[in-house]
């Protein structure tokens, strides 16, 4: 749900940015920057969690064919 969030906002400000330019307000730009921090934020912790489950699957996996 958060991608689509994401993903939105960042159109609107595309397509802001590419009527207006750069003159726009710098309030504009800071909230465009907050906005770019946080998606990254949220793309490090699902890549980082895609990974530890990953790991774990893979040594559920392990522990069955040990038994």
């Amino acid at each position: 749900m958060k991608i689509f969030f994401f993903a939105t906002i960042g159109l609107l400000y595309s397509c802001i940015l590419m009527v207006h330019g750069w003159r726009l307000d710098p309030i504009l730009l800071f909230s465009q920057v907050l906005i770019i921090a946080s998606l990254l934020v949220a793309g490090w912790e699902n890549i980082r969690l895609r990974g530890l489950l990953s790991n774990m699957a893979k040594l559920k996996k392990k522990e069955k064919q040990n038994y």
